[in-house]
């Protein structure tokens, strides 16, 4: 079942489509105190809830489809309101976006930590304004 937190402020927002991931990703972001963590399983329900519910979160997770139009909307729509938008499992872009980070498979706790460590300003992207890991 998805998170019930929809009519509260959101920390995280994470999209993902498997429970198992979904845990391990909203413990990793509790532990950092970037709650509530809101767990959605898909892009369309997310863009459509933020939408609705005027909700900024402090950082979007995106684990699903990172190559569709939904998702690349939904990262611009983020962009745009000056959004944190972490893909994972995705390729990184040709040409890098500011505020946005890509964690490529296999990565490991150490990478999630060194992502969000750049996404929250701990440390300093690259010369092109982008993150890109793994």
């Amino acid at each position: 079942m998805e998170d019930a937190g929809a009519g509260t402020d959101i920390g995280t927002l994470i999209i993902v489509d498997n429970f198992v991931e979904a845990d391990d990703l909203i413990d990793a972001f509790e532990r950092r105190l970037m709650g509530p963590v809101l767990h959605l399983r898909t892009v369309d329900t997310a863009r459509a809830m933020l939408a609705e519910a005027g909700h900024r979160p402090q950082l979007v997770v995106i684990g699903v489809a990172p190559d569709a139009a939904t998702t690349a909307a939904l990262i611009a729509e983020q962009c745009r309101a000056g959004g944190r938008v972490l893909v994972l499992n995705g390729p990184p872009p040709a040409v890098a976006t500011p505020g946005v980070v890509h964690l490529s498979r296999p990565w490991t706790e150490s990478d999630l930590t060194g992502a969000i460590r750049q996404l929250t300003g701990e440390d300093r992207p690259g010369r092109d304004g982008g993150w890109h890991l793994g």
